[in-house]
């Protein structure tokens, strides 16, 4: 499931994202169970590329209770991670995001 995920990530994610997170720390569980959004800490290996960040964040979301949208960044090396997200209203400043609705499919799997 992931890999087609990241396949729709990278043909349907749109420029911007769903508003400021706080600073990336390790999510919790109970993080993804209380919270309405955050910033997941990745190993910094994945942020050299949009693919490789889209998997691990996908992969993140897909472990988070209330994820169902992303917005990510390689050059703000940024994973952030949202219960609601106005997706025809993306924050355009700082440039450089992309934000992308997780599919039902997915949100089913938590």
């Amino acid at each position: 499931m992931a890999a087609a995920e990241v396949a729709s990530f990278l043909e349907r994610s749109r420029p911007g994202n769903c508003g400021k997170t706080r600073e990336a720390v390790a999510e919790s569980s109970a993080a993804c169970k209380r919270h309405e959004l955050g910033a997941a800490l990745l190993p910094g290996r994945v942020y050299m590329s949009w693919r490789s960040l889209a998997a691990a964040c996908v992969d993140f979301c897909q472990r988070c209770e209330r994820c169902r949208f992303i917005s990510i960044s390689p050059t703000y090396r940024d994973c952030s991670w949202y219960a609601r997200c106005e997706v025809d209203n993306l924050a355009q400043s700082p440039h450089g995001f992309r934000s992308y609705a997780m599919t039902a499919q997915t949100t089913k799997m938590k």
